[in-house]
């Protein structure tokens, strides 16, 4: 995806203004997040506001702000930056189903909690197939799609933030 963001792409400047949009709306939701998990579990709610703010300002702000280029092998700093930004970000989001799920059992939400835990199971196995796809050992394989696994990952960290919009913590 972040190639969309490269100096050669002809949306740049939409994918990246995306980008910076999703990092101020995704730092919001981290302080509402933490908010309405404080009273639960505040330990809980500390880390559930890191996973969301790392990924809003690595995956957004910073991936916004620093592109890559459309060639892997070409390092600029700014290329270091975004790397850098989005892989602690995309880390750190891909335990907030999991965090987010024992916020749910904690409630006795015990339906909703293993949808997550499914979800992060889910966005796990995508998130390595997508780390695997890089690989060359993996180059003739179905791993071989570093594109699908990357939105699979997304998808299924975003499943929370869904199902939240329809229901509410306790």
């Amino acid at each position: 995806m972040s190639v969309l963001g490269s100096p050669e792409s002809p949306v740049r400047h939409i994918y990246r203004l995306w980008l910076l949009w999703l990092g101020v709306v995704l730092t919001y939701t981290a302080f509402v997040y933490y908010e309405a998990a404080k009273p639960i579990s505040p330990t809980l709610a500390s880390i559930e506001f890191v996973e969301i703010l790392a990924f809003a300002i690595g995956a957004g702000v910073l991936s916004g702000l620093f592109s890559v280029n459309e060639q892997k092998d070409s390092l600029t700093l700014s290329a270091k930056i975004h790397g850098v930004g989005a892989a602690i970000g995309f880390m750190l989001l891909l335990f907030f189903p999991l965090t987010n799920s024992i916020l749910e059992l904690k409630c006795g939400n015990t339906t909703v909690g293993f949808v997550k835990i499914g979800a992060f199971l889910l966005a796990l196995t995508s998130f390595i197939f997508f780390v695997m796809s890089d690989k060359e050992r993996f180059r003739n394989t179905f791993i071989n799609n570093e594109g699908l696994w990357e939105q699979a990952a997304l998808f299924f960290m975003y499943v929370p933030f869904v199902v939240d919009t329809t229901m509410k913590l306790c």
